[in-house]
Protein backbone atom coordinates (compact mmCIF):
# COMPACT_ATOMS: atom_id res chain seq x y z
CA UNK A 1 0.00 0.00 0.00
CA UNK A 2 2.80 2.43 0.85
CA UNK A 3 4.33 1.87 -2.59
CA UNK A 4 0.96 2.47 -4.28
CA UNK A 5 0.45 5.69 -2.33
CA UNK A 6 3.97 6.86 -3.12
CA UNK A 7 3.42 6.16 -6.82
CA UNK A 8 0.08 7.94 -6.69
CA UNK A 9 1.67 10.98 -5.11
CA UNK A 10 4.39 11.05 -7.76
CA UNK A 11 2.19 10.37 -10.79
CA UNK A 12 -1.54 10.03 -10.26
CA UNK A 13 -2.05 13.09 -8.09
CA UNK A 14 0.18 15.42 -10.09
CA UNK A 15 -1.09 14.33 -13.51
CA UNK A 16 -4.91 14.68 -13.69
CA UNK A 17 -5.08 12.16 -16.53
CA UNK A 18 -3.57 9.49 -14.26
CA UNK A 19 -5.74 10.25 -11.21
CA UNK A 20 -8.75 8.04 -12.19
CA UNK A 21 -6.44 5.06 -12.75
CA UNK A 22 -4.79 5.61 -9.38
CA UNK A 23 -8.14 5.85 -7.57
CA UNK A 24 -9.31 2.67 -9.33
CA UNK A 25 -6.18 0.81 -8.17
CA UNK A 26 -6.68 2.11 -4.65
CA UNK A 27 -10.28 0.86 -4.64
CA UNK A 28 -9.17 -2.56 -5.83
CA UNK A 29 -6.56 -2.70 -3.08
CA UNK A 30 -9.23 -1.97 -0.48
CA UNK A 31 -11.55 -4.64 -1.91
CA UNK A 32 -9.04 -7.41 -2.61
CA UNK A 33 -6.44 -6.96 0.14
CA UNK A 34 -8.05 -4.62 2.64
CA UNK A 35 -6.49 -2.35 5.24
CA UNK A 36 -6.03 -5.10 7.79
CA UNK A 37 -2.36 -5.30 8.78
CA UNK A 38 -0.55 -2.75 10.94
CA UNK A 39 1.30 -1.27 7.96
CA UNK A 40 -1.83 -0.56 5.91
CA UNK A 41 -4.00 0.49 8.86
CA UNK A 42 -1.72 3.43 9.62
CA UNK A 43 -2.50 4.78 6.13
CA UNK A 44 -6.29 4.47 6.54
CA UNK A 45 -6.82 8.23 7.01
CA UNK A 46 -4.73 8.99 3.92
CA UNK A 47 -6.63 6.42 1.86
CA UNK A 48 -10.02 7.76 2.95
CA UNK A 49 -9.05 11.35 2.12
CA UNK A 50 -7.82 10.30 -1.33
CA UNK A 51 -10.94 8.29 -2.10
CA UNK A 52 -13.19 11.11 -0.88
CA UNK A 53 -11.04 13.63 -2.78
CA UNK A 54 -10.54 15.77 0.32
CA UNK A 55 -7.54 18.07 0.71
CA UNK A 56 -5.70 18.47 4.02
CA UNK A 57 -6.80 22.07 4.56
CA UNK A 58 -7.37 23.46 8.06
CA UNK A 59 -8.99 26.72 6.94
CA UNK A 60 -12.59 25.47 6.40
CA UNK A 61 -12.60 23.86 9.84
CA UNK A 62 -11.18 26.91 11.59
CA UNK A 63 -13.72 29.12 9.80
CA UNK A 64 -16.57 26.85 10.90
CA UNK A 65 -15.37 26.89 14.51
CA UNK A 66 -15.19 30.69 14.41
CA UNK A 67 -18.76 30.86 13.07
CA UNK A 68 -19.85 28.54 15.83
CA UNK A 69 -18.29 30.76 18.49
CA UNK A 70 -20.08 33.76 16.96
CA UNK A 71 -23.36 31.83 17.00
CA UNK A 72 -22.88 31.10 20.70
CA UNK A 73 -22.70 34.83 21.30
CA UNK A 74 -25.63 35.71 19.03
CA UNK A 75 -27.98 32.87 20.03
CA UNK A 76 -26.66 31.52 23.35
CA UNK A 77 -29.82 29.68 24.45
CA UNK A 78 -30.36 27.84 21.17
CA UNK A 79 -26.71 27.00 20.56
CA UNK A 80 -25.99 25.90 24.12
CA UNK A 81 -28.81 23.36 23.93
CA UNK A 82 -27.31 22.06 20.68
CA UNK A 83 -23.87 21.78 22.29
CA UNK A 84 -25.37 19.81 25.18
CA UNK A 85 -26.96 17.40 22.69
CA UNK A 86 -23.62 16.96 20.93
CA UNK A 87 -21.87 16.37 24.28
CA UNK A 88 -24.34 13.63 25.16
CA UNK A 89 -23.83 12.00 21.76
CA UNK A 90 -20.04 12.34 22.02
CA UNK A 91 -19.91 10.71 25.44
CA UNK A 92 -21.75 7.60 24.24
CA UNK A 93 -19.89 7.19 20.94
CA UNK A 94 -18.04 3.85 21.00
CA UNK A 95 -17.88 4.34 24.78
CA UNK A 96 -16.93 0.71 25.45
CA UNK A 97 -14.01 0.81 23.00
CA UNK A 98 -10.81 1.70 24.87
CA UNK A 99 -8.87 2.49 21.70
CA UNK A 100 -11.50 4.99 20.59
CA UNK A 101 -11.76 6.62 24.02
CA UNK A 102 -7.98 6.98 24.17
CA UNK A 103 -7.71 8.60 20.74
CA UNK A 104 -10.95 10.59 20.41
CA UNK A 105 -12.03 12.73 23.34
CA UNK A 106 -15.68 13.80 23.75
CA UNK A 107 -14.46 17.41 23.43
CA UNK A 108 -12.87 16.69 20.06
CA UNK A 109 -15.97 14.97 18.73
CA UNK A 110 -18.20 17.76 20.06
CA UNK A 111 -16.08 20.37 18.26
CA UNK A 112 -16.31 18.55 14.93
CA UNK A 113 -20.08 18.01 15.28
CA UNK A 114 -20.55 21.69 16.18
CA UNK A 115 -18.40 22.85 13.27
CA UNK A 116 -20.34 20.65 10.86
CA UNK A 117 -23.64 21.95 12.21
CA UNK A 118 -22.68 25.60 11.62
CA UNK A 119 -21.13 24.82 8.23
CA UNK A 120 -24.38 23.21 7.13
CA UNK A 121 -26.44 26.16 8.39
CA UNK A 122 -24.16 28.65 6.64
CA UNK A 123 -24.87 26.94 3.32
CA UNK A 124 -28.46 28.18 3.63
CA UNK A 125 -29.95 24.89 4.83
CA UNK A 126 -31.49 23.74 8.06
CA UNK A 127 -30.39 20.58 9.76
CA UNK A 128 -31.96 18.31 12.32
CA UNK A 129 -29.76 16.85 15.03
CA UNK A 130 -30.02 13.44 13.46
CA UNK A 131 -29.53 10.51 15.79
CA UNK A 132 -26.48 8.61 14.61
CA UNK A 133 -24.60 11.62 13.21
CA UNK A 134 -21.96 11.13 15.91
CA UNK A 135 -21.45 7.55 14.68
CA UNK A 136 -20.70 8.89 11.20
CA UNK A 137 -18.26 11.56 12.41
CA UNK A 138 -16.72 9.31 15.08
CA UNK A 139 -14.85 6.88 12.77
CA UNK A 140 -13.46 9.86 10.85
CA UNK A 141 -12.09 11.41 14.04
CA UNK A 142 -10.48 8.08 14.92
CA UNK A 143 -8.46 7.74 11.70
CA UNK A 144 -7.45 11.38 11.08
CA UNK A 145 -7.13 14.74 12.81
CA UNK A 146 -10.25 16.74 13.55
CA UNK A 147 -9.83 19.27 10.73
CA UNK A 148 -9.58 16.44 8.21
CA UNK A 149 -12.46 14.61 9.90
CA UNK A 150 -14.58 17.75 9.49
CA UNK A 151 -13.76 18.03 5.76
CA UNK A 152 -14.44 14.33 5.19
CA UNK A 153 -17.75 14.50 7.07
CA UNK A 154 -18.79 17.37 4.80
CA UNK A 155 -17.77 15.36 1.73
CA UNK A 156 -19.69 12.28 2.86
CA UNK A 157 -22.84 13.90 4.21
CA UNK A 158 -23.30 16.73 1.71
CA UNK A 159 -22.05 14.98 -1.43
CA UNK A 160 -22.72 11.27 -0.93
CA UNK A 161 -25.65 10.99 1.51
CA UNK A 162 -27.41 14.39 1.56
CA UNK A 163 -30.84 12.75 1.87
CA UNK A 164 -29.77 11.25 5.20
CA UNK A 165 -29.52 14.71 6.77
CA UNK A 166 -32.57 16.80 5.94
CA UNK A 167 -34.79 19.33 7.75
CA UNK A 168 -37.97 17.94 9.23
CA UNK A 169 -38.48 14.81 11.27
CA UNK A 170 -35.64 12.46 12.24
CA UNK A 171 -37.13 10.04 9.70
CA UNK A 172 -35.19 11.62 6.85
CA UNK A 173 -35.91 10.79 3.18
CA UNK A 174 -32.69 8.83 2.76
CA UNK A 175 -33.25 6.71 5.86
CA UNK A 176 -36.89 6.08 4.94
CA UNK A 177 -35.90 5.02 1.42
CA UNK A 178 -33.11 2.83 2.77
CA UNK A 179 -35.46 0.99 5.12
CA UNK A 180 -37.89 0.40 2.25
CA UNK A 181 -35.03 -0.84 0.06
CA UNK A 182 -33.90 -3.32 2.71
CA UNK A 183 -37.36 -4.92 2.53
CA UNK A 184 -37.42 -4.79 -1.28
CA UNK A 185 -33.98 -6.39 -1.58
CA UNK A 186 -34.70 -9.05 1.04
CA UNK A 187 -37.93 -9.93 -0.78
CA UNK A 188 -36.00 -10.43 -4.02
CA UNK A 189 -33.02 -12.28 -2.55
CA UNK A 190 -34.83 -14.56 -0.09
CA UNK A 191 -38.64 -14.34 -0.40
CA UNK A 192 -39.29 -17.21 2.01
CA UNK A 193 -37.32 -15.51 4.79
CA UNK A 194 -38.99 -12.19 3.98
CA UNK A 195 -42.47 -13.72 4.25
CA UNK A 196 -41.58 -15.55 7.46
CA UNK A 197 -40.35 -12.35 9.13
CA UNK A 198 -43.27 -10.26 7.86
CA UNK A 199 -45.71 -12.79 9.27
CA UNK A 200 -44.42 -12.00 12.76
CA UNK A 201 -45.05 -8.25 12.49
CA UNK A 202 -47.63 -6.63 14.76
CA UNK A 203 -47.68 -3.47 12.62
CA UNK A 204 -46.74 -2.83 9.00
CA UNK A 205 -43.07 -1.86 8.71
CA UNK A 206 -42.23 -3.07 12.21
CA UNK A 207 -39.68 -5.59 10.95
CA UNK A 208 -37.38 -3.04 9.38
CA UNK A 209 -38.10 -0.18 11.81
CA UNK A 210 -35.82 -1.99 14.26
CA UNK A 211 -32.95 -1.33 11.87
CA UNK A 212 -33.42 2.44 11.77
CA UNK A 213 -30.36 3.22 13.88
CA UNK A 214 -28.18 0.78 11.92
CA UNK A 215 -29.13 2.56 8.70
CA UNK A 216 -28.67 6.07 10.14
CA UNK A 217 -25.24 5.31 11.55
CA UNK A 218 -23.96 3.48 8.45
CA UNK A 219 -23.49 0.39 10.59
CA UNK A 220 -21.51 2.34 13.16
CA UNK A 221 -23.72 1.18 16.04
CA UNK A 222 -22.41 -2.41 15.93
CA UNK A 223 -19.18 -3.44 17.65
CA UNK A 224 -16.30 -3.93 17.34
CA UNK A 225 -14.87 -0.64 16.07
CA UNK A 226 -12.16 -2.36 14.03
CA UNK A 227 -14.79 -4.16 11.96
CA UNK A 228 -16.78 -0.94 11.52
CA UNK A 229 -13.65 0.73 10.13
CA UNK A 230 -13.02 -2.15 7.70
CA UNK A 231 -16.62 -1.92 6.51
CA UNK A 232 -16.15 1.82 6.08
CA UNK A 233 -13.04 1.20 3.95
CA UNK A 234 -15.45 -0.55 1.60
CA UNK A 235 -18.07 2.23 1.80
CA UNK A 236 -15.56 5.02 1.25
CA UNK A 237 -14.14 3.17 -1.76
CA UNK A 238 -17.40 2.13 -3.42
CA UNK A 239 -20.21 4.23 -1.95
CA UNK A 240 -22.28 4.51 1.22
CA UNK A 241 -25.36 3.21 -0.60
CA UNK A 242 -23.84 -0.21 0.16
CA UNK A 243 -25.08 0.22 3.72
CA UNK A 244 -28.46 -1.06 2.44
CA UNK A 245 -26.86 -4.15 0.93
CA UNK A 246 -24.78 -4.76 4.06
CA UNK A 247 -27.90 -4.59 6.22
CA UNK A 248 -29.62 -7.20 4.04
CA UNK A 249 -26.50 -9.38 4.22
CA UNK A 250 -26.36 -9.11 8.00
CA UNK A 251 -30.00 -10.21 8.26
CA UNK A 252 -29.28 -13.23 6.06
CA UNK A 253 -26.26 -14.12 8.21
CA UNK A 254 -28.04 -14.04 11.60
CA UNK A 255 -27.95 -17.45 13.24
CA UNK A 256 -31.44 -18.91 13.74
CA UNK A 257 -33.02 -16.12 11.67
CA UNK A 258 -35.10 -18.78 9.89
CA UNK A 259 -36.39 -20.21 13.16
CA UNK A 260 -40.07 -19.18 13.13
CA UNK A 261 -40.18 -18.87 16.92
CA UNK A 262 -37.00 -16.75 17.16
CA UNK A 263 -36.39 -15.05 13.81
CA UNK A 264 -38.35 -11.86 14.31
CA UNK A 265 -37.03 -11.20 17.82
CA UNK A 266 -33.48 -11.35 16.44
CA UNK A 267 -34.16 -8.15 14.48
CA UNK A 268 -34.89 -6.01 17.53
CA UNK A 269 -32.58 -3.01 17.75
CA UNK A 270 -30.90 -4.11 20.97
CA UNK A 271 -30.21 -7.61 19.67
CA UNK A 272 -29.15 -6.61 16.15
CA UNK A 273 -26.64 -3.97 17.27
CA UNK A 274 -25.05 -6.43 19.71
CA UNK A 275 -24.38 -8.98 16.99
CA UNK A 276 -20.60 -9.04 16.40
CA UNK A 277 -19.85 -7.43 13.05
CA UNK A 278 -17.64 -9.42 10.67
CA UNK A 279 -16.83 -7.07 7.82
CA UNK A 280 -15.13 -9.69 5.62
CA UNK A 281 -18.16 -12.00 5.76
CA UNK A 282 -20.54 -9.09 5.14
CA UNK A 283 -18.61 -7.91 2.07
CA UNK A 284 -18.52 -11.44 0.64
CA UNK A 285 -22.26 -11.83 1.28
CA UNK A 286 -22.83 -8.42 -0.36
CA UNK A 287 -21.41 -9.75 -3.62
CA UNK A 288 -23.98 -12.56 -3.59
CA UNK A 289 -26.84 -10.18 -2.75
CA UNK A 290 -25.89 -7.72 -5.50
CA UNK A 291 -25.63 -10.55 -8.05
CA UNK A 292 -29.25 -11.51 -7.29
CA UNK A 293 -30.69 -8.02 -7.65
CA UNK A 294 -32.07 -6.80 -11.00
CA UNK A 295 -29.94 -4.05 -12.47
CA UNK A 296 -32.73 -1.48 -12.13
CA UNK A 297 -33.15 -2.24 -8.42
CA UNK A 298 -29.44 -1.91 -7.71
CA UNK A 299 -29.46 1.37 -9.62
CA UNK A 300 -32.13 2.66 -7.23
CA UNK A 301 -30.06 1.51 -4.24
CA UNK A 302 -27.07 3.43 -5.63
CA UNK A 303 -29.10 6.63 -6.05
CA UNK A 304 -31.29 6.62 -2.94
CA UNK A 305 -28.72 8.51 -0.83
CA UNK A 306 -28.85 11.63 -3.01
CA UNK A 307 -31.65 11.40 -5.61
CA UNK A 308 -35.15 12.02 -4.23
CA UNK A 309 -36.69 11.20 -7.64
CA UNK A 310 -36.33 7.48 -6.89
CA UNK A 311 -39.01 7.78 -4.17
CA UNK A 312 -41.97 6.82 -6.38
CA UNK A 313 -40.17 3.77 -7.76
CA UNK A 314 -39.17 2.69 -4.25
CA UNK A 315 -42.74 3.07 -2.95
CA UNK A 316 -44.10 1.11 -5.92
CA UNK A 317 -41.68 -1.79 -5.43
CA UNK A 318 -42.25 -1.70 -1.66
CA UNK A 319 -46.03 -2.01 -2.11
CA UNK A 320 -45.54 -4.86 -4.61
CA UNK A 321 -43.52 -6.71 -1.97
CA UNK A 322 -46.31 -6.15 0.59
CA UNK A 323 -48.94 -7.41 -1.85
CA UNK A 324 -46.85 -10.51 -2.57
CA UNK A 325 -46.61 -11.13 1.17
CA UNK A 326 -50.38 -10.84 1.63
CA UNK A 327 -50.96 -13.28 -1.25
CA UNK A 328 -48.50 -15.69 0.35
CA UNK A 329 -50.23 -15.29 3.72
CA UNK A 330 -53.68 -15.85 2.17
CA UNK A 331 -52.45 -18.95 0.35
CA UNK A 332 -51.02 -20.34 3.60
CA UNK A 333 -54.32 -19.73 5.37
CA UNK A 334 -56.29 -21.51 2.65
CA UNK A 335 -53.93 -24.47 2.66
CA UNK A 336 -54.10 -24.83 6.41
Amino acid sequence: LEGLLREGHQRGLTDPSQAPLFISRLRQFVLCQGLIDNESVKFRGVVWKLLLQVDANYKPYLNALKKFQNSLVDNPFQMESIVEKFKLDANRTFKTDKQFSKKVSPEMLTRVLSAFYVHYLSSGQEIELIQGLNLIVGPLCFVMNEAEAFSCSVAIIQKQIPLYVQPGSPDTPGVRLALRLVEICLHIVDPSLFYSLKARESNKGEMIAFLNHTIQSMGGNSPPLGEVLRLWDYYVAFGFHLNVISTVSRILMIENIRDHSKGFSLLTQDHFKRLPLNSTSVILQNKKVISLLPEEVYSIVMRHTFDITVSDEVEFRYEVAQIQFHLWSLNNSLNS
